[in-house]
């Protein structure tokens, strides 16, 4: 197939994209050693190559499927233009699979905890800087990724409290908010994907988190330098934390490396709600 220019200047295969949207209109389909033959409502799809890979390649289809294919490239197209407009997205583009990643600007994680939670109540209303994350967005999940984790003792990584690594889970919990979602993304909608994605990652819920384990992301982020807000909008620091968050166990922390680095980078830094 023909490769798609994106607004940066690179070029992707979009056949991943394709054979997504082919396998959600079959009705069946046969397959032999080197080829997949999809039943569709235009008739036969013939692709061949691994159908998982980036080698994947349409071979023989109805003229009439043609404008599903102009139609797949123009909403790639559109969308990833709509997300120009999104301040706190830095980079969008879409890999060899056609799944679209997004970059985002530094976020600050908003630590909630509720009254039915006895753990941690100094933390409440804190912000916590996650340093630009970058979400993939895939057909049956979210891959998040970060320059920072926080660490458990039992090796799982965790780049965000409501995101299984080990699992590549994100839980975006029940109700409206999570069908808006899924609705979004299945209907290819970037745009106000990006938007709802931004204010799952802003956000903590202590009593409902994969790792509700607060410590390790104050700990982590204050040890590469990373700033951390009271919800008075203090400055937390390796020497005050302990006195902060009087919740909290205390413990040695060391710099790490990329400290002076960061600190420097969030020097003159003022938190604000976004």
């Amino acid at each position: 197939m023909e490769e798609i220019k994106l607004y940066d200047n690179k070029e992707i295969n979009f056949n991943g994209a394709l054979k997504y949207h082919i396998e959600s209109i079959a009705s069946g389909r046969t397959s032999t050693e080197k080829y997949c033959t999809y039943n569709t409502k235009y008739g036969k799809i013939k692709i061949g190559g691994h159908p998982i890979g980036s080698n994947f390649q349409i071979i023989k289809y109805p003229k009439e499927f043609q404008k599903e294919i102009d139609n797949i490239k123009k909403n790639m197209e559109k969308s990833l233009e709509l997300l120009k407009e999104l301040e706190f997205v830095t980079s969008a583009k879409y890999n060899k699979f056609g799944e679209l990643v997004l970059k985002y600007k530094p976020i600050f994680m908003i630590v909630y905890n509720s009254d039915g939670y006895n753990v941690y109540k100094s933390l409440d209303g804190a912000k916590i800087c996650i340093d630009e994350p970058e979400i993939t967005i895939t057909d049956n999940r979210i891959i998040m990724k970060s320059k920072y984790v926080a660490k458990k003792s039992n090796g799982n990584r965790y780049y965000h409290p409501h995101y299984q690594n080990y699992s590549q889970s994100a839980c975006f919990g029940s109700g409206s908010g999570r069908n808006l979602l899924v609705e979004l993304i299945k209907k290819k909608d970037y745009y106000g994907s990006a938007q709802m994605i931004y204010i799952w990652l802003k956000t903590y819920i202590i009593d409902s988190a994969y790792n509700n384990n607060c410590e390790e992301f104050v700990y982590e982020s204050l040890k590469h330098g990373l700033p951390i807000f009271t919800s008075s909008g203090r400055r937390v620091t390796m020497d005050n934390v302990f006195k902060i968050f009087s919740d909290i166990s205390q413990k040695k922390l060391i710099k790490y490396k990329d400290y002076d680095k960061n600190i420097e980078k969030y020097k003159k830094f003022k938190f604000k709600e976004a």
